[in-house]
């Protein structure tokens, strides 16, 4: 008789197959609980459920393939998350990549886990689509949302950051796992290496605008003068004209100014070592009634401000220390979403608008960092410009979408 319970061949030569591939796979150890997730990173067990995209050499077992120039880092066997491997970066410039295909207008989620000091990232071309890193004193997955905008291709990358760290089990998956994980402005941007002046003199001991620091900053937020948008999505910086002031200006500010080692210490570079860089993901969204002027990115070095991106009524151009450079646009109109970049190397700093380039600053200068935010550049102060001609209500406003630094 006929078996009609024969198990056709290659059926069985395809659970063969599934079997050796499943027992090769990498093992997973344990995710311990790190304590640098109480200041602020989530410890997602499992994925999301968005799909996933395919990466290759995702946790390093074999070796250096795939991501990128092999001299740039260092394959660790001591310490891993899990399998046999991890990547090491222990020098300044040293970075793992790998370009990936992507959807256009879509929202992804990359994690990857850390150990010690790194960054990791996603990019279009030069542009950082978002990122995010600090120190780990133990294995801790990080996570970083962003969207693809018009690209086809990104390129994810982990980054040396001030010190040895190292990098594994890379993910990346279709859709967000929300607006940065929270309703405050350090789930929407990397705070880790800043801190923030307000436009008013509060709990602090100064008698000028106060001034909140790293580590009270990853859970700070203050309405209306720096909070989250309605969606989670961008970070509100408001200061108004009758606003405290710091000790050098007579303007009031909510504004980010750089930061290094986790927020503890005031940035300070050169502009002649080093390639710094810093993009800004923003809208311009109110301006004061009477003098309506605000900067929103500035570079500022041991003195003054060095070169700074600045609205005047409808013109968006460039400053160059109180001097107009290039105009970026003469009709520009509030809420209007546009992003601008610094990068400094060799005594140049370009700078770029809607990653195009439009000015080279020819400059050498020292003891420089970088500021975001809404500097508001007029008081209703008696003195001030323009003075009590202008409500000391009326305020400047900025929201930024996204806020990148890096230093190689």
């Amino acid at each position: 008789m006929k078996n009609l319970f024969k198990v056709p061949q290659v059926f069985i030569t395809a659970c063969i197959f599934i079997m050796l591939a499943a027992s090769c796979s990498k093992p997973v150890s344990p995710d311990p609980v790190s304590p640098d997730q109480q200041e602020g990173e989530e410890n997602i067990p499992g994925s999301l459920t968005g799909r996933s995209v395919t990466l290759l050499n995702p946790g390093f077992e074999s070796d250096k393939a795939n991501w990128g120039d092999p001299t740039l880092f260092a394959i660790s066997t001591s310490d891993k998350h899990s399998g046999a491997k991890s990547a090491k970066l222990s020098s300044l410039g040293n970075r793992i990549q790998q370009a990936v295909t992507v959807s256009p207008n879509t929202d992804y989620t990359l994690t990857a886990w850390i150990l010690g000091k790194g960054t990791i990232g996603a990019k279009s071309g030069s542009t950082v689509l978002n990122s995010k890193g600090g120190t780990y004193s133990n294995w801790t997955q990080v996570t970083v949302n962003f969207n693809s905008g018009s690209a086809s291709s990104v390129t994810l990358y982990g980054a040396y950051n001030a010190g040895e760290g190292r990098f594994d089990d890379f993910a990346l998956e279709e859709g967000s796992s929300g607006g940065g994980g929270g309703n405050l402005p350090a789930d929407v941007l990397n705070l880790t290496n800043w801190k923030i002046t307000l436009p008013f003199d509060g709990p602090d001991s100064g008698t000028t605008a106060d001034e909140i620091t790293q580590p009270a900053l990853a859970t700070y937020s203050i309405d209306p003068w720096f909070k989250n948008n309605a969606n989670n999505t961008g970070v509100i910086f408001r200061a108004n004209t009758g606003g405290a002031t710091t000790s050098g200006s007579g303007y009031p500010r909510s504004e980010l100014r750089e930061m290094t080692n986790n927020g503890a210490t005031n940035a300070s570079w050169s502009s002649g070592s080093g390639t710094h860089t810093m993009e800004i993901d923003q809208a311009i969204t109110h301006l004061p009634a009477v003098k309506k002027h605000i900067v929103a990115g500035q570079i500022h070095d041991a003195g003054d401000d060095v070169i700074v991106f600045r609205l005047e009524n409808q013109k968006l151009f460039i400053d160059i220390n109180g001097d107009d450079g290039p105009t970026l646009t003469s009709n520009y109109v509030l809420g209007t979403r546009f992003k601008v970049k610094f990068v400094v190397s060799n005594n140049q700093t370009k700078c770029y608008y809607n990653d195009v380039l439009v000015y080279t600053h020819n400059q050498s200068y020292s003891g420089a960092y970088f500021k975001a935010g809404a500097y508001t550049q007029s008081s209703c102060k008696s003195g001030g410009n323009p003075g009590p001609t202008e409500s000391c209500d009326a305020y400047g406003e900025v929201v930024i979408y996204g806020l990148s630094v890096t230093h190689q």
